[in-house]
């Protein structure tokens, strides 16, 4: 049986290895990390990830280091739906997955950052105290407030 033409022009993310290096300013290098579930990544490279609500609005929320985003992975259902669960469900360590995003540098300007974090906007903080360590973003993230399409996805990783 011959796929169907949705099927035939689906691009599937690909598999990347676990890299990660704090060397260069997120504007100059917008690369952006989800977490979620191995189960979600056919959908993901068919349709990209899609905006949800939160804390900070609709929209998909990034981290900017893999290890945050890898720890909002282990929330089954998403932050949202884990933190009102009387008995949340974590996701097992083999589950979880890193998608790796780059948005266009034309786009930064639509991400919704946190007021509560300054280090976003303070590039001499991070040449002086973050570049190079790959704990400084810990926990940092942004808010692209739209669906983020497929070509925005570099592929996904495991660690």
């Amino acid at each position: 049986m011959l796929p169907s033409m949705s099927q035939t022009f689906v691009r599937k993310i690909p598999r990347l290895p676990w890299k990660y290096q704090n060397d260069t300013w997120w504007k100059d290098d917008p690369t952006f990390y989800h977490g979620t579930h191995m189960k979600n990544i056919p959908e993901i490279s068919k349709d990209g990830l899609m905006a949800g609500g939160g804390s900070k609005g609709r929209g998909v929320y990034l981290a900017l280091d893999p290890f945050t985003a890898r720890g909002y992975a282990a929330m089954s259902g998403g932050e949202r739906n884990f933190r009102k669960a009387d008995r949340p469900q974590t996701v097992p360590l083999t589950d979880r997955v890193v998608v790796v995003v780059r948005i266009p540098v034309g786009e930064l300007d639509r991400l919704i950052l946190s007021p509560k974090d300054a280090r976003l906007n303070d590039e001499a903080a991070w040449e002086e105290e973050g570049r190079g360590d790959p704990r400084y973003w810990e926990l940092a993230e942004v808010v692209y407030p739209d669906d983020i399409p497929p070509k925005f996805l570099m592929g996904y990783m495991l660690r």
